[in-house]
């Protein structure tokens, strides 16, 4: 960091550039705490991947953005591949998997990233959505002031869901989880 030709930081920016070179290691529980990315702004809507597509979806996970368009390819005019690439350096290295489900909870933080994009600060955001037959559509939506969550979801115990899938909910990795396992799997062999 010392190397680095930048002006002085403060403790927040200081706290980011250590995480950015922590980040470069491949261990995901290893990170620097107590920093807030710069920026009010965040988007109001959550993004994951579906294949090499992404959707949309309000926060409580109950619809899409848009039902009729749940795909998302920009956002601000950048393609979401641009986002990702401005927020690589910020993610802890792994599986490709590992890595773009922590670039898109980081691309929550809409401000910051615009100002690594170059593009302006305003109270809104430009959606470009689109749909599995190619209609396309673009929203404005207003900026929130502070993230919204991803939390469990479907916020539930293990059981068969609708259309006849086995869900098991692990909420820790430990002994109680073999047990979830022995007894949920034999429930579910016509699942």
């Amino acid at each position: 960091i010392r190397s680095t030709e930048q002006p002085p930081l403060n403790a927040n920016q200081f706290a980011l550039e250590l995480h950015k070179i922590i980040a470069a290691g491949i261990d995901g529980h290893a990170s620097v705490g107590g920093f807030e990315l710069p920026g009010k702004g965040f988007l109001p809507f959550l993004i994951e991947p579906v294949g090499d597509r992404f959707v949309a979806f309000v926060p409580s996970r109950e619809r899409f953005l848009a039902e009729d368009v749940p795909f998302i390819s920009h956002i601000d005019g950048k393609p979401i591949s641009d986002w990702l690439t401005v927020i690589q350096p910020y993610v802890v290295q792994g599986s490709p998997q590992y890595k773009l489900r922590h670039q898109l909870r980081w691309i929550r933080s809409l401000d910051f990233f615009r100002e690594q994009l170059g593009l302006p600060i305003k109270e809104t955001v430009s959606v470009q959505l689109y749909s599995s037959s190619g209609e396309a559509k673009t929203v404005s939506l207003d900026v929130l002031l502070s993230p919204p969550a991803y939390r469990t979801w479907p916020r539930t115990e293990s059981k068969t869901l609708r259309d006849n899938i086995g869900y098991l909910r692990i909420e820790k990795m430990d002994e109680d989880a073999v047990s979830m396992i022995e007894e949920w799997i034999p429930k579910w062999k016509q699942t």
